[in-house]
């Protein structure tokens, strides 16, 4: 585990229960308890250029979660980074 004081990256675990599945390649269903890990990065105020970090999810909070399976931590991660954790917006053309 890192001193967060000495750095702008922190390990995050989340046990989360599951509300609802859109799509699942691992079977999860309604009602199943997992583990998420993943790293949330704080990045400097100016001159940052990468990917949205991904945010914390607070305790209590119910959110859309895009997932991953990781074998080798034998836990689920993030799938989309920064936006791992909101839902997905929908944009109209219109012609």
């Amino acid at each position: 585990m890192r001193a967060y004081l000495l750095t702008r990256a922190r390990d995050v675990t989340v046990k989360a229960e599951i509300l609802a599945v859109t799509r699942s390649e691992t079977m999860l269903s309604d009602g199943d308890g997992i583990t998420i890990r993943y790293e949330s990065y704080n990045p400097p105020k100016r001159g940052w250029a990468g990917p949205r970090p991904i945010p914390i999810v607070k305790k209590g909070e119910e959110t859309v979660a895009f997932l991953q399976w990781d074998a080798a931590l034998r836990c689920y991660v993030p799938a989309a980074r920064g936006a791992s954790f909101e839902p997905l917006q929908t944009y109209w053309v219109q012609r």
